[in-house]
């Protein structure tokens, strides 16, 4: 399992348009294979910072979501001098272009899914 935690700053003045794309993409990548959860918050206080929370079966299902995203909303950024691993390469530019800032960060479990079922015998 793949655990993202992508904060973003919203771009006060495409604070609308984040809007109106945040609902149209969280009910399209809850329809996509492999996604276990896809949820934003909004930090209480700050409404321009927001984290989204994604989990993934695998790192094809997240490929393939991304893959998705860059066919309906444009290519990635191909400005120079971004590095070749840089987030804005990966992600459609019309869609980083709503942030001032972003940084998408991966977890993994603390402890894994078969310790807890060997010690517990089966699924929670």
């Amino acid at each position: 399992m793949i655990t993202v935690f992508f904060h973003v700053k919203v771009n006060p003045s495409r604070e609308a348009e984040f809007n109106a794309i945040v609902a149209e993409l969280t009910a399209s990548a809850r329809q996509d294979d492999g996604c276990i959860e896809f949820v934003f918050h909004r930090r209480i206080g700050s409404p321009q910072e927001v984290v989204l929370y994604e989990q993934w079966r695998d790192q094809d299902a997240l490929s393939a979501h991304i893959a998705r995203l860059v066919s309906e909303m444009g290519p990635p950024d191909d400005a120079p001098g971004l590095p070749e691993t840089h987030v804005r390469r990966r992600l459609p530019k019309a869609f980083m272009d709503l942030f001032d800032s972003a940084e998408p960060i991966r977890y993994e479990p603390v402890v894994d899914e078969a310790l807890i079922s060997s010690v517990y015998g089966g699924t929670s």
